[in-house]
């Protein structure tokens, strides 16, 4: 992709003094807050990546809430045992998921 800029006088455009990723990763690690999504053919490690990714950013403090949204939670659960997160934070996908998981917390 590539962006095509051009200036514009008299925009005014201000940026923001504070940073829009304002939780402190290591030089290493990607900026967050972030939406994963996690696609490949089947047995190309989706559901170990993503557990290990919840687990490495729950050990550094990065997250304190998760929800996974998936369909493969009951074939999969010794694999999403590595991120220790309850399973009442696992949600099937479907069209309201979002929000019911919000009424719940409500």
């Amino acid at each position: 992709m590539v962006a095509i800029t051009k200036q514009c006088a008299g925009l005014g455009i201000k940026p923001p003094k504070k940073s829009a990723f304002t939780i402190e990763t290591a030089p290493d690690f990607f900026k967050l807050h972030c939406l994963a999504i996690f696609s490949a053919k089947r047995g190309g490690g989706k559901t170990v990546a993503c557990a290990n990714l919840i687990r490495m950013c729950k050990e550094n403090g990065y997250f304190d809430k998760v929800w996974v949204i998936t369909p493969t939670y009951e074939s999969n659960k010794e694999i999403w045992a590595i991120c220790n997160t309850k399973e009442s934070d696992i949600l099937q996908p479907t069209a309201d998921v979002l929000t019911r998981r919000n009424r719940i917390d409500d």
